[in-house]
């Protein structure tokens, strides 16, 4: 854990209960890193090196789920879905930089469409029969536009909606790790059709 996430957590917004949120929140996601095996920064590297993009981001994802559902857990005013909506407006908070290479752009860019998937499936309660305490939703997309697939870690894996998206809803996703105002807001209604439709 170290003190510039925290401090990026702050600009997130002003209401003091959404930054002890998440900042519980950040403090359990790493407790959980070290759970997963991956708590220090070359775990993450030789998981990279292996080529495992999607395993970091189901790692980063599992424990984004778990901090939520502990966060809960504990303080049960803080509701479950407002958690997750907090985390998943929190990543663009941390934006992919150009030193970022192409891969991990992608890597966080599904991250942040899982997260943002997960919340659009228990808003609109779709596939909720799969999202057991354990579960959290994800979602992959086609580059090029196409088929968006969401889809529930039961575990196994569950399809539970496959929705289409356009070219250019693909560049709405892809530039919601940029960060700025309104980029998460723009990625909501982007899987909210796609899931609706």
């Amino acid at each position: 854990m170290s003190k510039d996430p925290l401090q990026g957590l702050l600009g997130v917004s002003d209401d003091p209960d959404v930054q002890r949120a998440l900042g519980v929140m950040y403090a359990i996601h790493e407790v959980v890193h070290d759970f997963q095996g991956i708590a220090e920064k070359g775990d993450v590297s030789r998981v990279r090196f292996a080529g495992a993009e999607s395993a970091l981001m189901h790692i980063d994802l599992g424990a984004d789920h778990v901090s939520a559902v502990v966060a809960n857990a504990v303080f049960p005013e803080w509701d479950l879905v407002w958690l997750k909506d907090w985390a998943g407006r929190s990543i663009p908070a941390f934006p992919a930089g150009p030193r970022h290479p192409r891969y991990s752009r992608i890597r966080k860019t599904l991250r942040l469409v899982g997260n943002r998937d997960d919340l659009a499936l228990r808003q609109f309660g779709i596939g909720t029969e799969y999202l057991l305490p354990e579960s959290y939703g994800f979602a992959d997309f086609s580059p090029a536009g196409g088929t968006f697939v969401a889809m529930v870690n039961r575990p196994p894996f569950v399809v539970v909606k496959v929705g289409q998206i356009s070219k250019s809803d693909v560049n709405v996703l892809f530039h919601g790790i940029d960060g700025g105002d309104g980029v998460v807001e723009k990625v909501d209604e982007v899987i909210e059709r796609a899931v609706l439709g």
